[in-house]
């Protein structure tokens, strides 16, 4: 007999990351983690990022399982969406990645590739790959070589990384780096030729590219092909 569950339904509509932080977390704990973020507006500025119409940068880096995975070969089977996040230890990430999660079957039907991207190490995205059960590949950017290339990295400063460490996060440990050097949160959009599309980066970790957003600017690819 078979007793594996059904698969949920589909949604009909892509998810909202706003939707979502509301639901899991409550207006007003959102309404405080976002006033904490405004310690740290002014440490980076988007405009260092790369934008629609540059090259997206090549690279290869390990996902959570140790396997190589490229830019260049997901390129070849389509439109890729790189998710830049800070870390699993970041609660607002954490949600986004849902979000982009429950919106893969309409990323899917626009043969869109997804990866996540941090500077955690290898064992500490293993480890939110099998909490989150997330279905896409979660890439190890140790050092944040490949966010430098996007132009997403900035530096944690001394007076803030006593808090950090007060709520459990220490960045050298958990990247396997002293820099304590994180990206922007980021999202792009790559055409199969190489060019970004999309680019939405914020230096309020608490802001994100909305799923549908993401889903307009491959559905204008898919209608070109």
């Amino acid at each position: 007999m078979n007793t594996r569950p059904p698969e949920p339904a589909e949604p009909a509509t892509p998810p909202s990351y706003e939707g979502l932080l509301h639901d899991q977390y409550g207006a007003e704990t959102v309404a405080r983690g976002r006033a904490e973020a405004q310690a740290t507006l002014g440490l980076s500025d988007p405009r260092t990022a790369l934008g629609p119409g540059a090259v997206a940068p090549l690279f290869a880096l390990s996902d959570s399982n140790g396997a190589t995975v490229s830019l260049a070969g997901l390129l070849q089977q389509g439109p890729t969406v790189l998710i830049f996040y800070r870390g699993g230890w970041c609660p607002f990430c954490n949600v986004y990645l849902r979000t982009f999660q429950l919106a893969r079957p309409h990323l899917r039907a626009l043969g869109a590739q997804v990866v996540l991207i941090s500077p955690e190490q290898t064992t500490r995205g293993q480890a939110l790959a099998e909490r989150r059960a997330l279905l896409f590949p979660v890439l190890s950017d140790v050092g944040n070589a490949v966010a430098r290339q996007y132009g997403l990295v900035f530096q944690i400063p001394q007076e803030l990384r006593a808090e950090y460490l007060a709520d459990g996060v220490d960045l050298a440990e958990r990247n396997g780096d002293p820099s304590w050097e994180v990206p922007m949160p980021a999202t792009f959009v790559v055409a199969a030729d190489g060019r970004i599309q999309y680019a939405f980066v914020s230096a309020d970790y608490t802001q994100r590219a909305e799923p549908a957003e993401v889903l307009t600017t491959l559905r204008r690819l898919h209608t070109r092909r």
